[in-house]
């Protein structure tokens, strides 16, 4: 019979596990009422600490039970707390009924405060005991349940590693780009006009915007099956695509106006490091960007909680998750790679302007001064020293 997930993530006690849990309970109970009593006749630290663990023990005890046997309360049920928390009162039972017996063994009277902490120590070491039965049986039983393939411990993932995994799985396998080899000529062209392929990324940089790089037709003396296929480079995309002069038309060469379509990247030309990981940051800031509303949500939820989080925001954070990986697509990276492609251009638009109000500028001050604009500061640089100077010696001040 198979069992649910919530099943496979509990660890079923059985009932003698649950009768230890009543013993313990009741013994807690009873070293707590011992410590009052002690406290009220004559408070020693010793007793003050029995006190605060058997609280603790209660609250304990009182997680792991209805955790486990509740529906409602399954939630915020986890093995590791449970075995956190069984460990955690072995030390603390360790401590309190070691201290109590110390301190007893400094009295030598038997009195009623000596006879009421020679129990609660007797009393603590075998709340200890049972502790230890409970821990060792649940270590035991976690380890069984993980090579069976229960209590998984692994978290959701989170945002960055989800865009991260979505995209490498998502990435395509780039094609080099097709070439054909030219047969040979029995008569060779007069002239040839020379090939230009971009050898590098950097070299879209140089050309002017809108500007598309295309090859003449073939000569006269080449024949209509040797025509060669000719290439168009689009800079707003950065590809190279391979098109033949009877597809002039279709694929948006000169000849049409300068009006040509969009280009498919079959093949886009790699980019540097650093340009890659701007585009990286432009898709992941579109992903968040658009499930803004599941990140706010999952942020409310989380201010203030620490370890809660986990459990009180798992369904914002599953919400926030399920956004993310439906739009972390390569569909949507490609419109980072155009957006990332359209600022591009225009900080080269930019550049080019300034450049040119500068070049206007140095014209400016080279027709009104006659000099150019770095000879003209020079030059009334100077002649402000030879003016303090001069104010200098008619004061009396100078050499």
């Amino acid at each position: 019979m198979e069992q649910t997930k919530a099943d496979r993530d509990v660890l079923r006690t059985p009932t003698w596990v649950l009768g230890i849990r009543i013993a313990q309970s009741v013994l807690s109970l009873l070293i707590l009422a011992l410590s009052a009593a002690i406290a009220t006749r004559n408070y020693i630290d010793e007793s003050g600490l029995s006190l605060a663990v058997s609280l603790m023990t209660w609250l304990s005890i009182a997680y792991m039970t209805l955790t486990e046997r509740l529906p409602t309360l399954r939630t915020g049920y986890h093995v590791v707390a449970v075995l956190a928390l069984d460990g955690l009162l072995i030390v603390l039972w360790l401590a309190a009924f070691a201290a109590l017996a110390a301190r007893r063994a400094m009295w030598y009277a038997y009195t009623g405060i000596e006879g009421l902490t020679s129990a609660t120590a007797g009393l603590g070491s075998l709340e200890w005991i049972l502790f230890i039965i409970t821990f060792v049986w649940g270590l035991v039983s976690f380890l069984k349940g993980r090579k069976q393939g229960r209590f998984p411990l692994n978290l959701p993932k989170t945002e960055e590693c989800a865009m991260e995994t979505t995209e490498a799985a998502a990435a395509p396998t780039q094609m080099p780009v097709p070439t054909s080899t030219p047969s040979p000529q029995p008569t060779p062209s007069p002239y040839s006009p020379p090939l230009l392929t971009p050898q590098s990324p950097y070299m879209a940089d140089a050309l002017p915007h809108g500007t598309v790089v295309a090859y003449g037709s073939p000569g006269p003396a080449y024949g209509s099956q040797q025509q060669q296929q000719q290439q168009v480079y689009s800079e707003t995309r950065g590809t190279i695509k391979s098109i033949t002069p009877d597809r002039k038309a279709a694929s948006g060469s000169p000849d049409d106006g300068g009006q040509r379509p969009h280009l498919v990247a079959t093949s886009p030309l790699p980019l540097s490091a650093s340009q890659e990981a701007q585009v990286r940051e432009l898709y992941r800031s579109r992903v968040r960007q658009k499930c803004a509303d599941e990140i706010k949500a999952f942020a409310a939820c989380a201010t203030g909680r620490t370890f809660s989080v986990v459990f009180a925001c798992r369904e914002q954070h599953r919400a926030m998750n399920s956004c993310m990986n439906s739009y972390a697509t390569r569909q949507e990276e490609d419109a980072a790679r155009e957006e990332w492609f359209a600022l591009r251009l225009q900080r080269t638009r930019r550049r080019e302007h300034e450049a040119r109000v500068a070049a206007a500028q140095e014209e400016f001050m080279h027709d009104w001064w006659g000099l150019p604009e770095d000879v003209r500061l020079s030059k009334k640089g100077r002649q402000q020293q030879a003016d303090k100077t001069g104010r200098d010696r008619g004061d009396g001040t100078g050499s």
